[in-house]
């Protein structure tokens, strides 16, 4: 299962080109790693550029942030491939220039991957 998070600058896509953004990411992670679509999820957010600060300023935001969780394999990581591949599809979808997306890709090992358990329950 892999998890994404795309951070969209407020005010900047359209419906139809933020619905298209899980899509565009589904698509190449199935491509790049062979795991079946429905097994990926992807979340938008839409935030305004006032959110985001540096040093006391707050700063125009014209990226699209994307954040990955994919189940990494010992000694085999798709981590740089798939991280250029979610980046190019996200920047087609948006339409926005390459550079002005940027992909994290987080592998975790599949037993860190389950849910959460609580004492409690």
């Amino acid at each position: 299962m892999a998890t994404y998070t795309i951070q969209i600058p407020g005010g900047r896509l359209s419906d139809q080109r933020k619905a298209a953004l899980p899509e565009a990411i589904k698509d190449a992670h199935a491509k790049t790693t062979g795991a079946p679509r429905d097994l990926t999820q992807a979340t938008v957010l839409e935030i305004s550029s006032a959110c985001f600060w540096l040093h006391g300023t707050p700063l125009e935001c014209h990226q699209i942030f994307v954040h990955g969780f994919v189940t990494g394999h010992a000694g085999r990581s798709c981590g740089p491939a798939l991280r250029d591949a979610v980046a190019t599809a996200v920047a087609s979808a948006a339409d926005f220039e390459l550079g002005s997306v940027v992909v994290t890709i987080s592998e975790v090992t599949a037993d860190k991957m389950k849910p959460a358990t609580f004492a409690n329950q």
